[in-house]
């Protein structure tokens, strides 16, 4: 699957991130990671957003990369 149109669902992005999922949604309500909507009852973050988040913010880089 292409990397870069898998959506992921909060919870999944929350743990990918070692956050909680009011975290995440603190995130997502301040503007700093983007959440799509694919129909009224599906939300989701983008693969490639959360890895730009990841890029832009080096306290989860490290997470990342030791998972």
């Amino acid at each position: 699957m292409d990397t870069t149109t898998t959506l992921l669902t909060p919870r999944e992005a929350a743990a990918e991130l070692r956050i909680s999922l009011s975290t995440l949604q603190r995130l997502v309500r301040e503007g700093r990671l983007p959440m799509v909507t694919t129909s009224a009852h599906r939300r989701g973050i983008r693969r490639a957003s959360l890895d730009s988040y990841v890029d832009r913010n080096e306290r989860f880089a490290g997470a990342r990369r030791a998972a």
